[in-house]
């Protein structure tokens, strides 16, 4: 009876040990896991309250620099002249009064650049603060209630936490831009939210003039005809047909090409139109930029020279005669390069030279041997366009010149 009452003990102790583990396990789990749900939930919390770094990276009086850290005496140098704005550890970001000199400090600071770069140019968003402007804690009605493109402007390097706060709150990140900014897709409320983030330095809407390149008033001007042929890049993350469709239907003119990039951010529509037709364009929601359609033209040893360095200015490049072996000491020789490209005519045909000696085809996949002549074959001449060809362009250089003449190509349509 005693050995019986002992081992019902036993097994009693044993069983409550291990409701007591799976207890504590159990809870231990149950608190991780919410805790991990609670930081996933309240990556934004971190940032919704502007603080003091918030203030510094607005004021117009600021600027932005960028210090690589190399001892434990750069940080108190830093703080005698400019206020922390992130630590990345290796590098920092600060920021200091305009116009101050730091060359004296000893430490190895450069500007962080802020000027926003668009098709139509660049601009300091926050010393001249455009008209599209989206204003921290206060109500901005122009921004409608329908999803739009929006362009973020971050307080310094960008940090992946920043990015998901900005998705946790219903907007989409959809493409960097320089410098320090993104194309953001959202609704008027998570945008907002957006220009309330403490590491946010300033926010505003995707203007339609900030999409026309500065290049298409000459370009219009020096057309022949009324119409001409555009480049209209559009997001990618929209359906290019309701694109296609918007500009049929808003434009006088005609479709010509469609062109989807694969893991690109952007496709291409080519348009001919009036330059008329250009504003209305630029109104449509997810057009970024505006462009002139120039034909490309062969310049394979003018390009190589420009390639190699030899050139004395942005307009002048040297005479014809481009070697890689004598400047490089190379020049291609048992070297293979597969051009995966539309195809590869062998051999060359026009200026663009390439033949049986140097080209051969790979797996075609479905596709015509030889079938080139368009961006493939350009490619294949810039690699290794080696043989002279009689034809040359009205400075004397070779159009069938490439930078790498003795290397080898495997055509791979």
């Amino acid at each position: 009876m005693k050995n019986k009452l002992q081992k019902y003990r036993g097994l009693v102790v044993g069983v409550g040990v291990w409701v007591v583990l799976a207890m504590v396990f159990g809870v231990s789990l149950t608190t991780q896991e919410a805790q991990e749900l609670g930081e996933k939930e309240s990556v934004y919390e971190k940032f919704s309250v502007s603080d003091s770094i918030t203030e510094v990276v607005r004021d117009k009086k600021n600027e932005l620099f960028r210090v690589r850290v190399q001892s434990p005496s750069d940080f108190e140098k830093i703080n005698e002249i400019g206020t922390v704005v992130e630590d990345y550890g290796s590098v920092i970001v600060f920021s200091g009064k305009r116009g101050t000199d730091i060359s004296k400090s000893g430490l190895q600071v450069e500007p962080l650049k802020t000027e926003i770069n668009l098709p139509f140019g660049k601009f300091e968003p926050i010393v001249d603060s455009p008209s599209n402007t989206i204003r921290a804690n206060s109500p901005n009605p122009e921004m409608g209630s329908g999803k739009d493109y929006f362009i973020v402007q971050l307080a310094a390097l960008t940090k992946d936490e920043w990015l998901r706060s900005f998705e946790e709150v219903g907007a989409e990140v959809v493409q960097y831009v320089p410098h320090q900014a993104f194309f953001v897709y959202g609704d008027g409320e998570a945008i907002q939210k957006i220009a309330d983030h403490s590491r946010v330095r300033w926010v505003g809407q995707f203007k339609p003039e900030y999409k026309i390149s500065p290049q298409l008033e000459d370009f219009s001007r020096k057309a022949e005809s009324e119409k001409a042929t555009y480049e209209i890049a559009v997001f990618s993350r929209a359906d290019i047909n309701f694109v296609k469709n918007e500009i049929e239907n808003s434009i006088s003119g005609r479709i010509l090409v469609e062109q989807n990039l694969q893991h690109n951010y952007f496709n291409l529509i080519r348009v001919e139109m009036s330059q008329a037709e250009i504003e209305r364009v630029s109104k449509l929601k997810h057009v970024i930029r505006i462009d002139p359609y120039v034909k490309a033209v062969p310049e394979d040893e003018r390009a190589a020279q420009i390639v190699a360095g030899n050139f004395s200015n942005t307009t002048t490049i040297d005479a014809p005669g481009y070697d890689p072996l004598t400047q490089f000491g190379v020049d291609g020789t048992n070297v293979t390069v597969s051009i995966s490209d539309d195809g590869v005519s062998i051999p060359g045909n026009g200026g663009f030279y390439i033949t049986t000696a140097n080209t051969i085809d790979g797996p075609l996949r479905g596709a015509t041997s030889g079938a080139g002549g368009g961006h493939g074959h350009i490619n294949a001449s810039i690699v290794a366009g080696g043989t002279p060809f009689g034809v040359l362009d009205p400075t004397g250089h070779n159009y069938g010149r490439g930078v790498a003449p003795n290397a080898h190509i495997i055509n791979i349509p």
